[in-house]
């Protein structure tokens, strides 16, 4: 009776009863024209899941619920961004038979079928690349790190932007940055131990920034991002023997490390049962 009345009322935009799931716009709105309705409604799911606001809600939440969230972070982007969808009806990867259609569809060809889901799959894969990518560095700025190298975090972000990556920094910048951390958290102990806080040695700051391994000062990558592009533009242009290639090493086995380390907290701790 509601949906005679509002055809009566001529109110329906959309006259395909799989449609009435709220999440499509099937109604005319007395203020909106036709499709202003899906676009405020996809732009907030664009904001609320932004690299930006995640971080932002991830820097409040209590250490406990950390891996929660981030869950339903992963959960919700990938239904929104890479499925197109409302979460409560999608989940990581989608099984379509050939034969499994609708009364009234023909069924599909063998090779039509099989080239409409490569490019279904593809563009899938894709999906997960960027998003996978976007949430390592929600990982990088928001995952749980000591007192002391969260306050030198907190330095290097205030500093140039050039030293938001660590690794180009000369030693004694770094001891610098370490002895100012260290200051800021003794005087915020009010007189009391804080705990004991020594500044790393020049050897060991070394160790640090040729060790792949050793990347909980990285909170974003942005800086690596930016040798990537450069890299691709060197490229482009033919100028193949102005790349460092020591650095393209370097980097390709640091990103890959970062990424595993990226994979194995976020598997252990949100995937694995408790």
């Amino acid at each position: 009776m509601d949906y005679r009345s509002l055809q009566d009322q001529k109110t329906i935009l959309d006259h395909d009863l799989n449609n009435y799931d709220s999440f499509h716009e099937t109604l005319s709105h007395p203020r909106m024209k036709a499709g202003e309705w899906t676009r405020a409604y996809q732009e907030a799911w664009k904001i609320f899941y932004s690299v930006e606001n995640m971080i932002r809600i991830l820097k409040r939440a209590a250490t406990r619920r950390y891996w929660g969230i981030f869950s339903n972070f992963v959960w919700y982007k990938n239904a929104v961004q890479v499925e197109g969808g409302h979460p409560m009806v999608h989940g990581f990867f989608r099984l379509k038979g050939r034969r499994e259609r609708r009364p009234g569809y023909p069924v599909e060809g063998r090779l039509e079928y099989l080239k409409r889901r490569v490019r279904d799959v593809g563009r899938t894969l894709l999906g997960w690349v960027k998003l996978a990518l976007e949430m390592e560095e929600v990982w990088l700025a928001t995952r749980p790190r000591s007192a002391l190298e969260e306050r030198v975090v907190f330095e290097l972000a205030g500093i140039q932007k050039r030293a938001a990556e660590w690794r180009s920094l000369r030693l004694t910048e770094l001891q610098l940055l370490y002895g100012k951390a260290v200051s800021a958290l003794r005087a915020s102990s009010k007189g009391k131990d804080f705990l004991p806080l020594r500044i790393p040695s020049r050897i060991q700051l070394w160790f640090r920034k040729w060790n792949v391994f050793q990347d909980s000062l990285t909170f974003t990558r942005a800086p690596m991002e930016r040798f990537w592009k450069n890299v691709w533009g060197r490229f482009k242009q033919g100028e193949v023997l102005q790349i460092a290639y020591h650095k393209l090493i370097f980097m390709s086995l640091r990103e890959a490390v970062l990424f595993c380390q990226f994979l194995l907290c976020f598997f252990r701790r949100s995937v694995a049962p408790a």
